[in-house]
């Protein structure tokens, strides 16, 4: 027969925490002071683990600590605890901070603050230093127990939403702490064909580390089918339609991957062939079907909306993987359909997570007239009252932008953060107006479309000091993605200046073939691409993680991005 108490403990560690607290509450009532106690608080942790908060808070209330004995840490460990649950992280820091002596406390203690402070850490957006405390915590956990693979896939989420370049520079050397993030660096970089060869070589590296137990052995399950395995891609794309323009580059994208691939290929066949097909509402289904019939192993495409949504309306289901460059809402989940774009919903979700982990609490929001502006604060709105953000004056504009900023301006209540939408031309009008009229210069966030033409312009010191993000392609790209821009801008160099982000796209939706398999089903993976750090929902839409910046004397510098990010599936593009 099972002890109560260990039944109690087994359930909290299932994660059963809801069952797991009626049991300590019946342990209590069957105990006498101070063990009592001692059950009662057991009860109250396992209740807040639960998202009972306030059941936790009438239970502590309960309790008779006079009677308990060496109850004040773990009292103030539960209490840090709901601090947390209610978004308080500054307070929960602060119990934590008081505790004195904190690595001389009994191990079952230790253990609870570490986590806590980790968690306090994460909701900070401190991720890098959140790293540090789960490593430390990891010398305290059993490596056989359930809680070991709890904190090791927290590390590996908080990792894989830090930026490439801050995991390279900091996994420099040997200690378990680098190996983590050498890992991550690994995971987020290594091509499909090589992702074998890459952890063998860091297995070597780092022969008894953690995450032997449970992220390799993941990373191995997960390695997908590689592009050599793939013979024949069809790309289709509206190259004769009023989309040419985009069309071509978003080709001349693909393809110049593809040029760059085949050129690493060990022999021949290593690459696929590329066909590219134009297509368009009158004959996407046609063409799609022809091809399902010819027997081509991927589908890139169509980029036009409206065609996508013809194509999906023909399908009752995709017998080939097909990747989608546009966004259209699904009832359900299609199998072997992925979708894949720029959606600046996913740029709006950012802002309000980053504006969120700055501290910002009330926003006011400056957007053009009509459905795009409304849809894109709408995924803004979503995000930033999840967060438990307040979406105050909302003001919009058209052909005239001053009067409209005057109204905002003389508007802005109690927001602390202006939510600003807008092409160069409109930003540059508001910003000034903003900077100089308003009583407090709050601090503005924008989306990529406030840097539209991605160099730099003499107009952009009136928007000095806009935050703003955008993909990584333009801010900072990685060494092969300098390369491939550089060999772009020399054959199309017009074109470059007008469809920089679409080339990216090509490239990505190249490069992002062989690592769906992996991401499929694992919205907390994430793979480094030009277009940013991409991750796949339960529906198969592709998300981004962008960079930040901040215009100084008209020039884009890049911010501190250790931000922790909502899942994929948190967002809905579509909407």
């Amino acid at each position: 027969m099972i002890d109560p108490a260990q039944r109690a403990r087994q359930l909290e560690l299932a994660g059963n925490y809801a069952e797991a607290a009626q049991e300590y509450l019946r342990l209590a009532d069957q105990n006498y002071s101070p063990t009592k106690q001692g059950y009662q608080l057991s009860a109250a942790e396992a209740l807040v683990k639960a998202n009972k908060v306030e059941q936790a808070k009438v239970e502590l209330a309960r309790i008779d600590f006079d009677k308990g004995v060496s109850l004040q840490i773990p009292r103030e460990l539960i209490y840090a605890r709901i601090d947390l649950a209610e978004g308080r992280a500054g307070d929960a820091a602060r119990r934590l901070n008081g505790i004195i002596n904190a690595n001389m406390l009994p191990v079952p203690w230790r253990i609870k603050y570490y986590e806590l402070q980790a968690q306090v850490l994460e909701a900070k957006g401190n991720l890098l230093e959140a790293v540090r405390e789960r490593v430390n915590l990891d010398n305290l956990l059993n490596a056989e127990s359930l809680p070991t693979a709890v904190n090791h896939q927290a590390i590996w989420s908080a990792l894989t939403s830090l930026p490439t370049d801050s995991l390279k520079q900091t996994g420099q050397g040997n200690d378990n702490l680098s190996g983590w993030l050498s890992l991550a660096a690994l995971a987020k970089t290594a091509k499909a064909r090589t992702l074998n060869q890459s952890l063998e070589s860091w297995k070597m590296r780092f022969p008894n580390h953690p995450a032997m137990q449970d992220i390799i052995s993941e990373l191995l399950s997960t390695a997908g089918k590689t592009l050599s395995q793939t013979k024949e891609i069809a790309l289709l794309l509206p190259l004769s339609g009023k989309f040419g323009g985009q069309a071509e580059a978003v080709s001349d994208g693909f393809l110049a991957a593809w040029y760059a691939d085949k050129d690493k290929a060990s022999k021949p066949s290593d690459t696929p062939n590329v066909m590219v097909y134009d297509v368009d509402t009158s004959n996407i289904v046609k063409k799609y079907q022809e091809l399902v019939q010819t027997g081509v192993d991927f589908i890139v495409g169509p980029l036009d909306k409206d065609a996508l949504a013809k194509l999906i309306q023909s399908q009752p289901l995709f017998s080939i993987p097909t990747l989608s460059l546009n966004y259209v809402e699904l009832s359900a989940r299609l199998d072997n359909l992925y979708q894949f774009g720029l959606a600046p919903e996913d740029e709006a979700t950012e802002i309000a997570t980053r504006a969120w982990a700055d501290g910002r609490r009330v926003a006011a929001a400056f957007i053009p007239e009509g459905e795009w502006g409304r849809r894109i604060l709408r995924s803004f709105q979503t995000t930033w009252e999840r967060l438990g953000g307040r979406l105050g004056k909302t003001q919009t504009y058209g052909k005239d932008v001053t009067t409209p900023i005057k109204q905002l301006v003389q508007n802005l209540g109690d927001a602390d953060m202006v939510f600003l939408l807008a092409f160069p031309e409109q930003a540059r009008k508001a910003r000034p107006y903003m900077k100089y009229n308003a009583a407090t210069n709050l601090p503005i966030y924008s989306t990529s479309h406030v840097y539209d033409n991605g160099t730099p312009e003499p107009g952009d010191r009136d928007i000095d000091d806009v935050i703003f993000i955008d993909m990584p392609w333009i801010l900072a790209p990685d060494a092969e993605g300098a390369r491939l821009r550089e060999k772009l801008q020399q054959h199309w160099p017009e074109a470059m200046k007008k469809f920089r982000r679409l080339y990216a796209l090509g490239i990505d939706a190249y490069q992002l073939l062989p690592e769906l398999q992996r991401l499929t089903g694992r919205p907390t993976e994430k793979w480094q691409g030009q277009t940013g750090m991409l991750s796949l929902d339960n529906t198969g839409m592709v998300h981004r993680q962008l960079r930040w910046a901040r215009f100084v004397n008209g020039v884009p510098q890049l911010l501190n991005e250790n931000v922790p990010m909502p899942l994929a599936n948190e967002t809905d593009k579509t909407q």
